[in-house]
Formats: C-alpha cells, structure tokens, sequence
C-alpha cells in the first residue's frame, strides 16, 4: 500500500504495512482486496463507535481532525459504522481516495416498520435526494438502494486534497440535516392554513416530524412524546 502526502502529517495517519496504519498513535487493521472493488478501492479500515463492540476497531470520526485526504493512500477507505450525527438515522461513514478521486460518503437507514412521516418512504427519498443533489447541498452523487423492508440512501461529496476529513464530514452532515428539515418544511406547509387539533400541522406536527426524529429515541423524545400525550402542544 503505497503512503499519501508524506509532508506534515505529524503524526496523525501513518501506514504501517499493508495491512495496518496508524491514526493518532494507535494501529488498526485494514483488510486488503486482492481484486480492486469497482471503485477503485483496495485497502479497507472498518471500524465502529460503538465501544461495547469487543470484535470492532473504536474509532471516533473526530479523530480523523486535522488529517487530510491527501494522507489517505490511492484506493484506501476508512468505514466507521454508527458515526456520531446530527441525523440519528446515519449508519455509516466512508472516506475514500479512489479512482474518482477523494470522497466523503454518508449512508442513511430508512426502517420501513419505523417510518413516522404522513408520506411514502420512497416518495421521501425521492425528495429527500432531489433536495440534496439539486438544492442548496448540491452533493456530488446520492444513490438509493431499496430492500423489501428498508430503505438506504448514500449521499456523496467529492473534497480537495486539502481537505480536513473531520471537518467535511461535519460539513455533510449538517447538509443532509437542513435538507431534511426543509422536506419536511415542504410537506408542513399545505397544513398551516388549517385550524384543528390534529398532529398535522403546527408545532405538534414539528415535535413529532421533526424534533423526535432528529434528537433521536431516548429520554428527551420520550419526554416530548409525553407532553404531546398531554396536551401541552395543543
């Protein structure tokens, strides 16, 4: 595995041999395709945040601050499963240096016995993604894959060389959280017209379409469920 950018990476990604490297001082494995995948790749660190996972590799993507795409080797990948995100429904986070050049990927869940909104799931995608390529986010490529009980989007963005990789991850997905938030914007506004009691519109409509699903389901969803439950949002 040939090295990126040898000049000041002080430290921060270092390959060690071909199938192992070095992030902020710790190693990890990389497992290595014989055959390159279809895009290129050949080197793959997976990896989770999930520190109860006694079989995963801990690696946080805010530890990857500072570190350049340049650093990555050509055809290496960093796949961090459960990245922390402002989108509760992420699963996965990539960073590539293929044959299409540097790449942050963000991979979204769509479970379709847990879906909330007042609209087909695969009608939200498709606006889910006209928003992302087409609208303020303009990501470079967002690819649907469709499951018989699931749903997963994967929303791409091609970066500099000099890209920090922490700081562009943030970067999409703050992106794909605003896009969200103004689909769900546009299916709201039919209804601010209408005055009944129903979750359809008002600020019961955004706790429940909106806040729930972007805090997440712990404690502060169950509260909000709550206090919808009894009448504060009425």
């Amino acid at each position: 595995m040939a090295t990126g950018t040898e000049s000041a990476n002080k430290g921060l990604f270092e390959v060690i041999s071909d199938d192992s490297v070095r992030i902020r001082g710790r190693a990890f494995k990389v497992h290595h395709q014989a055959e390159p995948f279809e895009d290129g790749t050949t080197h793959t660190l997976e990896a989770t945040t999930d520190s109860r996972n006694k079989y995963g590799q801990f690696l946080e993507v805010h530890e990857l601050r500072e570190i350049s795409a340049a650093m990555l080797p050509v055809g290496f990948s960093i796949m961090i499963e459960r990245p922390k995100s402002q989108f509760k429904d992420t699963t996965l986070a990539y960073f590539k240096n293929v044959r299409a050049g540097h790449q942050i990927s963000q991979g979204i869940y769509f479970d379709y016995a847990d879906w909330h909104l007042p609209i087909n799931v695969m009608d939200f995608a498709d606006l889910l993604k006209a928003e992302l390529t087409e609208g303020q986010a303009r990501l470079s490529k967002v690819h649907i894959d469709k499951a018989d009980a699931s749903l997963y989007m994967t929303c791409m963005l091609n970066i500099d060389t000099d890209d920090d990789l922490y700081a562009r991850f943030k970067d999409l997905d703050a992106s794909i959280t605003r896009a969200y938030r103004r689909c769900i914007q546009s299916l709201a506004t039919p209804h601010q017209q209408v005055e009944h009691k129903s979750d359809s519109s008002g600020l019961k409509w955004w706790v429940r379409y909106v806040v729930v699903p972007l805090a997440g389901s712990g404690a502060f969803a169950a509260l909000i469920a709550w206090l919808i439950a009894k009448g504060f949002f009425a």
